[in-house]
């Protein structure tokens, strides 16, 4: 019987359960190489494995003992050593039992050792025992003894994966046959115990094995060994649990540690380039596993594919990484919520390049009036690495009586082609042309790094001329444009915490009158403060910073009636602090939580205070959305959001409601 230790480790990002795990060639004299037999043998670590036959007589009490003329001096079981000493002290009764006996152990130095003598005695007897050896002759059917009938049970039950049944069976065996006596199956008992995951029991029948000199030493060098391999298990356990329990740093330090003690196990270099991944060192880990994968755990089950699947997309080969989601949601061996998250991972890798159409609408009422902002965009993938396609916009504004301007309301609309081509390692350029009902042409371009996994690098950098500019609804009435160059990074700050910052420089006017410039930036550094091992809740909380600076320009009498103002032309001449506001600078803390109701359904609500710096006064939003896989092609989102400070051009305390739609199709 095999030996029977199975690896009783999850994975940190799946959790998985991975009963199959490699084990040391039988054929391999090194203790610390390490080569996968089959996906059905266990891991031995770093210790080679006797190599011991199903099962073994486990005492050499029950064989005929020699006669008195023949026995030797010492007393109990003698040793491999003692008896190889005193071979010609035996008779060849005695030691024909000890060749069947060696040869039940696999012990094939005692068995040739036997053979020699007893061939030297008795050339006839040595062929007949050639003979019995490879299942041949003709001397009638081979009986076993009870002994052997007994172990040959035991070891169609675990062939047969009985496991429990093998269990009860020896334990009954051992509390009534062998009852106060000499248990010769403790280290199939044992065997079984590792199997069936009762490791503190296996631990037990393993010591009891190694501390009895009744067990041949083959035996229990076989049993040390398992104690061995599960000091390793527990040691690699424990590591894994910290990254259960998010202590990724300090996972890592048991990762080196264990790593430096078996350096050429791969179940513990499995297990460190998981903590690598953990700590969003993909770069380091991708290797080791891809490793790993091909050589140790090639043709057997790879406990890695899960940090392997995020190690591929972190780095951008996103194709692989879609399969090798696939493969964690595919593995029947999965947890169903580790399953369910490798599907939604492979979605969204799949969506990344997927052509897709998009449409959103966002209606918002304030103290100036209210809106209705309405987008669309089409994409078509050329290639592996062109995209193209369309998008165009439609804002419509709805104005008070308490307005500034003559006109009452207004549209804006446009639309722009735009073409995408990526180059290696997830760097990108972008460029876009359109126009719409106002002059010029609304152009741009764009440079950057995607960023497809949360904790890897991205960051864009481009210049925008004659986009719709809608600091305020008046703004956008008056058909308000803007040139702006802009940059933007999103940045892991550890492996709990994002950053992500945007600045830009811009030039506001409206009627073909320059209403002044002025640069804006944010910051926001989030940090997951929980989630729970399914996935399906999420906590964060966030600092949330920004800062706008707007330097309108002194407007001449002929401007401001360009403008459409209502008022005096020398009271407009500053009309750009109105239409865009002078100064805005709130910094504050945001709450955050998803909740997942199924794989198809997700709750999301934020909440926030802020204290604008600008005028020291406090001010606070909050939204709750939905977002519903409707089908494999089609997605809707909901969200519903207020605002205690609005989009009024000047900070007056008006605040603002919004609800936004949006349909997704990917296809």
């Amino acid at each position: 019987m095999a030996s029977p230790l199975r690896s009783q480790i999850s994975s940190p990002i799946t959790g998985r359960f991975d009963p199959l795990v490699p084990a040391v060639s039988p054929v391999d004299s090194n203790p610390e190489t390490v080569t996968v037999v089959s996906s059905a043998e266990p891991t031995v670590g770093s210790v080679t494995e006797p190599t011991v036959a199903a099962s073994a007589e486990p005492t050499l009490a029950s064989v005929t003992e020699p006669t008195a003329a023949s026995t030797p001096k010492d007393t109990g079981v003698p040793s491999d050593e003692e008896i190889l000493k005193k071979l010609a002290d035996y008779d060849s009764t005695y030691l024909v039992d000890l060749w069947r006996i060696y040869l039940r152990l696999n012990n094939q130095t005692m068995v040739s050792a036997l053979q020699e003598e007893i061939n030297r005695r008795d050339p006839a007897l040595s062929e007949t025992l050639r003979k019995e050896k490879a299942g041949e002759g003709d001397s009638g059917p081979y009986i076993p003894s009870p002994l052997e009938q007994i172990e040959d049970k035991i070891d169609k039950m675990m062939v047969a994966k009985k496991t429990s049944e093998a269990i009860t069976y020896m334990e009954s065996l051992r509390s009534s046959k062998f009852k106060g006596n000499f248990f010769p199956f403790e280290k199939d008992l044992a065997d079984a115990y590792a199997d069936a995951g009762r490791m503190d029991d296996a631990r037990a029948g393993y010591m009891r094995v190694t501390e009895d000199p009744k067990y041949p030493d083959a035996l229990r060098a076989e049993a040390k060994a398992q104690l061995l391999e599960i000091a390793r298990l527990d040691a690699v356990k424990a590591g894994y649990a910290l990254l259960e329990a998010r202590q990724y740093k300090t996972a890592m330090a048991q990762a080196i540690e264990l790593l430096g003690r078996y350096p050429n196990d791969p179940e513990t270099k499995v297990f460190h380039a998981q903590a690598l991944t953990a700590n969003n060192r993909f770069t380091e880990a991708l290797p080791i596993l891809e490793n790993m994968r091909d050589t140790a755990f090639r043709g057997s089950q790879f406990p890695g594919w899960d940090a392997l699947a995020e190690c591929l997309q972190a780095t951008g080969r996103l194709s692989e990484a879609k399969a090798a989601f696939e493969r964690v949601a595919a593995d029947p061996t999965e947890k169903p919520y580790d399953q369910a998250g490798a599907r939604r991972q492979a979605r969204y890798i799949e969506r990344l390049r997927s052509n897709r159409i998009t449409v959103d609408a966002e209606v918002l009422q304030e103290t100036e009036g209210k809106a209705g902002f309405f987008a669309w965009e089409g994409i078509t993938q050329q290639s592996d690495r062109i995209e193209v396609g369309v998008r165009g916009w439609m804002h419509d504004v709805s104005l008070t009586g308490d307005r500034d301007i003559i006109p009452s309301d207004g549209t804006n609309w446009g639309a722009v082609a735009e073409g995408t081509y990526r180059w290696e390692n997830l760097f990108y350029s972008e460029a876009w042309a359109g126009g719409g009902n106002y002059n010029g042409l609304h152009w741009g371009i764009e440079v950057g790094r995607e960023q497809v996994h949360p904790s890897q690098l991205g960051f864009l950098a481009g210049l925008e001329m004659n986009a719709p500019a809608i600091d305020s609804l008046q703004l956008v009435a008056l058909e308000g444009l803007e040139d702006r160059a802009f940059v933007g990074v999103m940045a892991p700050l550890a492996p709990k915490i994002s950053f992500t910052a945007n600045a830009s420089l811009r030039r506001v006017s409206a009627q073909g009158v320059e209403l002044g410039d002025g640069f804006n930036a944010e910051i926001n550094i989030e940090r997951e403060m929980y989630q729970n091992r399914e996935g399906t809740v999420r906590f964060t909380a966030a600092f949330r910073g920004e800062y706008r600076r707007f330097n309108s320009d002194t407007l001449a009498d002929s401007e401001v009636r360009q403008l459409r103002f209502r008022g005096d032309a020398k009271e407009g001449r500053k009309f750009g602090d109105t239409l865009v506001e002078p100064e805005y600078a709130p910094q504050g803390i945001v709450l955050g939580t998803e909740v997942r109701l199924s794989d198809r359904v997700v709750v999301f609500a934020e909440a926030g205070v802020a204290r604008d710096l600008s005028d020291n006064q406090f001010q606070y939003h909050g939204s709750i959305g939905v977002e519903v896989n409707l089908t494999k092609e089609w997605d809707l989102v909901m969200e519903g959001s207020y605002y205690s400070d609005g989009v009024t051009g000047v900070n007056n305390d008006g605040s603002l409601w919004v609800a936004t739609a949006g349909l997704r199709n990917y296809y």
